[in-house]
């Protein structure tokens, strides 16, 4: 393929040298041969003009008298026979300033009142001339126009007609000889240039010969042209080249060899290295999964010592009117009063309240499950349980709950546990901002969106919105805005990884025009969502 590719390198440089040798010759050639043409083509003009004026003086000197006295028979019979003898003559025009005009063509006559504008545009004070194509006749004539003065008044003007039959063949053997003498000239070029091309190239291709050696690894030296020229030159400078790729060739392989010891040696110290690195990353990831499942079992902890608070706040009310009712039982008991009356309401009231303290316990008892399944559940259900855990914080911290959502369906497949977790630490959130805010009307809206795909849960809160410096951080782990004391800056961040990981879905924060908008986007069924 390489030989083939130098072979075609080498013949294409032959071509170009030769073709642009060829080229110049050739338009060294058209180009004189198109002057000479035209300067043979003035010549026969001006032959033709000098003609012309003869004859036009020739006409004037005999038909002189017939002018000056008017004998236009005279001037017509002997411009008949002028033409008659005369064939290159076509046409005789005798143009009268103030009289009808003489046209004379085709051995015939005629007076005309004026003749073509072509032709008076020709009428000047001098002798004009144009090839153009007759009035007269269908073919195109040299046309000469001479002016007719005698005795210093200008009588008119006389127009020949002149045929271009000799003209034309005149140039038509200028240019059969220009052909001729071209092709002649070019082939002995075409020759020349040949033999010439290869003698140049011919040092040229013996010394690309010597360099395609060179290129397969035979790195002896090029014979010295028998010249005195460039190519001697361009021959020495690649023998001190070749000696140089010598001395490098051989640093080379030394250099080559040295480095694959190295290289050895960095090898298997790498492999060494690499077995001791994996050791101690598998190492760093069991210990960061120990710290993250810790760190998660405490928050979790956490969440749920604030949520018993929150649930011991919600039982002392139905606690106390439980007390009070069977303390008043119990009281007319003892002072055997009749206690039947009053019996069926106490039993109700107390069985009422009893009821919602065991729903509280119902409720506690689903978000503190260890088993992480998945099911198909309402989300309206996962809210209600949520809010119902935290509905005595959030009424003493005068915090109004707006929830939206369309009846019967939101059915999802997720991990409800898990859900629930997401859904307290976006709420807690919410309520301590409106705390810390200090607002006065305090909102929290959670609303339920649907697609084809996924549902959207979105809480917003009236709170004024997160900084714009911290809202792209605030899922990150550690980072926190609460005091160090108060806060692990984890909640958001483990809120992150199950929505993302856990439950194969999204949770982005926002700022709306009063507050922040979090929003956790899920898949219908956990299994078969992917997250774009």
């Amino acid at each position: 393929m390489k030989s083939q590719e130098s072979k075609f390198m080498k013949s294409n440089l032959f071509v170009k040298f030769y073709v642009a040798i060829l080229s110049v010759i050739l338009t060294i050639l058209l180009s004189y041969g198109m002057i000479n043409y035209n300067d043979q083509k003035n010549s026969n003009i001006k032959i033709m003009e000098n003609q012309a004026i003869i004859v036009a003086k020739t006409m004037l000197l005999a038909n002189t008298n017939a002018i000056l006295n008017d004998a236009t028979s005279y001037i017509i019979d002997n411009s008949l026979e002028f033409m008659e003898q005369n064939k290159g003559v076509k046409y005789l025009v005798f143009y009268k300033k103030y009289s009808e005009n003489i046209v004379v063509y085709n051995n015939k006559w005629s007076l005309v009142k004026d003749i073509a504008p072509k032709y008076k545009a020709l009428q000047k004070e001098d002798s004009q001339y144009l090839i153009m194509k007759g009035e007269f006749l269908d073919e195109e004539v040299f046309h000469f126009t001479y002016p007719i003065n005698i005795s210093s008044y200008n009588w008119g003007w006389i127009h020949i007609g002149f045929s271009l039959d000799g003209f034309n063949n005149n140039l038509q053997k200028i240019y059969e000889n220009f052909i001729f003498v071209t092709l002649i000239a070019f082939l002995i070029s075409v020759l020349f240039t040949y033999i010439f091309t290869k003698w140049m190239l011919k040092p040229i291709l013996q010394l690309n010969k010597r360099t395609k050696a060179i290129v397969k690894g035979d790195y002896k030296l090029i014979p010295n042209v028998n010249r005195s020229d460039e190519i001697y030159e361009l021959s020495y400078n690649f023998n001190i080249m070749i000696e140089h790729l010598i001395r490098t060739q051989k640093e080379v392989e030394k250099s080559k060899h040295e480095l694959e010891d190295k290289v050895n040696l960095r090898t298997k110290e790498l492999k060494e290295l690499n077995k001791l690195l994996d050791k101690k990353v598998q190492k760093e990831v069991i210990k960061r999964r120990n710290q993250e499942k810790y760190l998660y079992e405490q928050i979790k902890l956490a969440q749920m010592g604030e949520m018993l608070n929150n649930i011991a706040h919600q039982w002392r009310q139905p606690l106390s009117v439980i007390t009070t009712a069977t303390s008043g039982l119990k009281l007319k008991k003892d002072m055997n009063l009749p206690i039947e009356k009053e019996f069926d309401d106490t039993y109700e009231l107390v069985m009422e309240n009893a009821n919602y303290l065991t729903k509280i316990i119902e409720t506690f008892s689903k978000y503190t499950q260890e088993d992480y399944d998945v099911e198909y559940v309402d989300l309206k259900d996962v809210i209600d349980d949520i809010i119902t855990l935290n509905i005595d914080i959030l009424k003493k911290n005068f915090i109004n709950i707006e929830i939206n959502y369309k009846e019967n369906q939101n059915l999802i497949e997720t991990i409800p546990t898990l859900l629930s977790q997401v859904m307290f630490n976006i709420l807690m959130n919410a309520n301590n901002a409106l705390i810390k805010k200090d607002i006065e009307n305090r909102d929290i809206k959670i609303s339920v969106n649907q697609d084809e795909l996924s549902y959207t849960i979105d809480i917003e809160d009236n709170a004024g919105g997160i900084d714009k410096d911290i809202i792209d951080n605030i899922f990150e782990p550690y980072f926190t805005t609460k005091h160090s004391k108060k806060g692990t800056g984890m909640g958001l961040y483990l809120s992150y990884d199950i929505v993302a990981n856990h439950l194969n879905g999204n949770i982005f924060a926002k700022n709306a025009e009063n507050g922040a908008i979090f929003s956790i986007k899920l898949p219908h069924h956990i299994e078969k969502y992917m997250i774009s």
